[in-house]
Order: C-alpha cells, then sequence, then structure tokens
C-alpha cells in the first residue's frame, strides 16, 4: 500500500468524528474499517456487545463569565446540578491511557464533585480512560491544566444518564488456510477524531495484513470500547477462551500513535514517544524500529495499551507498537496535525521489517 494510500485512510477514519465507544460516528468507522478488510478478502465475524453508555455533558463558567473547556469524565456519576463547590485535583498527562488513572484523585467524599486539571495543549481537554462502572460518585469534570487558574469562583454544571450502547467485539480472517497462523490486532475507538493515536494504527495495521495474508493465515481482531478499558476486546477473549477458539500464533498489535508526529519545539514535527514491547527477551529490534522513533523493549511493567491485554490472555509471543503524543487524547488529533504520508510510509515499513523478525525469531517465517 503506498503511503498516500494509508494517509487516505487515515482522513477516511477521522472524518467519521468523534469515536467514542457507541456513538453513531464510532458505529459508522467499525462498519467502515471491515469494509476495508473483506476489499483484500477477508471473511469477517461481527459482534456487537450491549453496554450502558455513559451519555453526559458539563458546562464551566469562570467567575469572570469566560466558558473554560471541560468534559464530564466517564462514569463518575449520575444526574443533574449546577454548583459552585467543588474539589480541584492534578493529574499528569501521562497516566490517561491508565483506566485508573483517577482512582485517587475522586477516591474522596462522593458527595463533592472534583474539577481533574490535566496537562494538555492549550485549551484543549486531554480526556482519561475509564472503566465501565456503576457511578456512584463524586461527579468529575476534565479541564486542560492551562484554565486550572481560573476555578476560583466557577459555576460548574453536569448532567449525565446511562442509556443502551453497543460495543463492537469482531475479529476477520484472510489468507491460505493452510498458512502459518498470526494474529494482527488493532482498537477502533477512541477520544475524539484520534488521527494520530487510532487512525494511524488502523492504517498500518491494514498494510501489515494484505502483506502477510498472502503466506499467512492471518485473524484480524479489531473491537471498539478501547477508551472504556478495553471492553470490546476483553469480552471477545473471554468468549474465545471459554471456547477454546483463542487463535493460534503469534500476536501483532498495531496500538496507539504507530505513525503519530508532535511539534519538535522548534515549528518542525518529530516521532512522538513509542514502544516496540515484546516479550521474547533475545529479540533486538531498534536497528530496524529507531527511524520510525521506536524504542525496542523486552516485556516492559506496564506494557501499553491493548498489548498488555493481549500478554495477559495468551501464552503466544506478543509483539505491540504503542505510545503517546502531544495531541493523544485531545481534540488536536487530526490528521494535519497528527501524522503525514512520509511519517506512515517510515512507520509501516519499520513495523514490516521487525514483524519479519519477531516471525523468523519465533520460528513463524
Amino acid at each position: 500500500m503506498d503511503n498516500d494510500r494509508m494517509f487516505r485512510l487515515v482522513e477516511e477514519y477521522s472524518a467519521f468524528g468523534d469515536h467514542r465507544t457507541g456513538t453513531a460516528p464510532d458505529l459508522a468507522a467499525c462498519g467502515w474499517f471491515f469494509e476495508q478488510l473483506e476489499a483484500i478478502g477477508a471473511t469477517c465475524e461481527r459482534r456487537n456487545v450491549v453496554f450502558d453508555r455513559f451519555d453526559a455533558s458539563a458546562r464551566l463558567t469562570s467567575a469572570a463569565g469566560e466558558p473554560i473547556a471541560c468534559e464530564p469524565v466517564y462514569y463518575s456519576a449520575l444526574g443533574s446540578f449546577e454548583t459552585r463547590d467543588f474539589a480541584v485535583a492534578e493529574v499528569t498527562s501521562n497516566a490517561v491511557g491508565n483506566p485508573h488513572a483517577l482512582d485517587q484523585a475522586l477516591g474522596g467524599d462522593p458527595s463533592v464533585p472534583v474539577v481533574v486539571a490535566i496537562d494538555s495543549p492549550a485549551d484543549m481537554v486531554r480526556m482519561p480512560n475509564r472503566p465501565i462502572a456503576d457511578c456512584t460518585g463524586p461527579a468529575a469534570v476534565v479541564v486542560p491544566a492551562d484554565r486550572a487558574s481560573e476555578l476560583d469562583g466557577a459555576v460548574l454544571g453536569f448532567e449525565a444518564q446511562l442509556v443502551p450502547g453497543i460495543c463492537e467485539a469482531s475479529s476477520a480472517v484472510l489468507g491460505p488456510a493452510d498458512g502459518r497462523p498470526v494474529v494482527v490486532t488493532t482498537p477502533l475507538s477512541g477520544w475524539y477524531q484520534c488521527a494520530g493515536e487510532r487512525g494511524t494504527g488502523i492504517a498500518v495495521a491494514l498494510d501489515l495484513v494484505e502483506s502477510l495474508s498472502a503466506d499467512h493465515r492471518v485473524t484480524v481482531v479489531a473491537c471498539s470500547g478501547h477508551e472504556l478499558a478495553h471492553t470490546g476486546l476483553v469480552v471477545w477473549l473471554d468468549d474465545a477462551s471459554e471456547l477454546g477458539t483463542v487463535p493460534a500464533g503469534p500476536v501483532i498489535h498495531l496500538g496507539a500513535s504507530v505513525a503519530s508526529l508532535e511539534p519538535d519545539g522548534s515549528g518542525g514535527r518529530r516521532f512522538a514517544r513509542r514502544r516496540a514491547a515484546h516479550t521474547i527477551e533475545a529479540l533486538h529490534l531498534d536497528d530496524l524500529v529507531e527511524p520510525a522513533g521506536f524504542v525496542s523493549t523486552y516485556d516492559p511493567r506496564p506494557w501499553l495499551g491493548e498489548g498488555g491485554t493481549w500478554r495477559n490472555y495468551t501464552q503466544s509471543p506478543v509483539l505491540s507498537f504503542a505510545g503517546h503524543s502531544h495531541w493523544f487524547h485531545t481534540p488536536g488529533d487530526v490528521p494535519a496535525n497528527s501524522t503525514s504520508a512520509e511519517a506512515l510510509g517510515t512507520a509501516s515499513r519499520a513495523v514490516r521489517d521487525a514483524v519479519h523478525r519477531f516471525l523468523e525469531m519465533v520460528g513463524e517465517d
């Protein structure tokens, strides 16, 4: 697949809108992804899981009457209120991929709302991942850290309910039936348009799957629910484990920010910080992945994203590409900010070369 085609895939994915699990953009994007697989010969097995979707809105107005960008913290509380009485907590942006990153900040009196300030690009909310929970409080919202100085005397409004939602938990297979088995997995949902976070991994995954399927039996596992503690993938793996149908073969995870770019501080852009994590101590990938900004890492603690979920569920070798970026989990994660055709080409070549060495090491290539 050429670089421009991969960039168009990122644009198409991003254009669906805000990819939160169970929303119309998410459902449309999931359908689009499996259409891409069918176009290259895959047989798809799609499943929708019903869940309680958090449907909420929030508003913050400073004492000077200025709106402050904010978003409700998912599954924090239900109901509707307006108040000037709330606590303030600070959480580092490095933690937002962890669905339990706010547990300590929200561990106080459930009757006292909490405003959580998280560092982010100017005036942009950086959303934290969250588990699907019982919404027992405290009610909470996220604000950009650069607006925290305006919280004194601000008015907080909050409305939240649970509505029925659908989460994708699906897979596909392609390639010769007698081909060597391999699993390629990538998440489908996330916060905002997530072009760099999600779209680049999807584009590189589709490129990799098309290449591998020439002589491998490829199982593609692609689920939504990523930002909700990997809900779709956990359901898929639980069901496969119970039925004894967890696919054979090594696992290749294309996670967050596979080809993400971020400002370099001098007017240009560079690859964001990312890992090529794996479970084979003797595997060395730095010479292959460093040109794309990855650091080869043996069995890190913690693993990033759904690579860690696979690591916990399977005895098969795992190779996971994932990381963060300047635009991670913010409204600024759009194609023009977050990637380029050239970056996608560089990342895709690094991934293909690393996958080839990984499969050689485990005796599958």
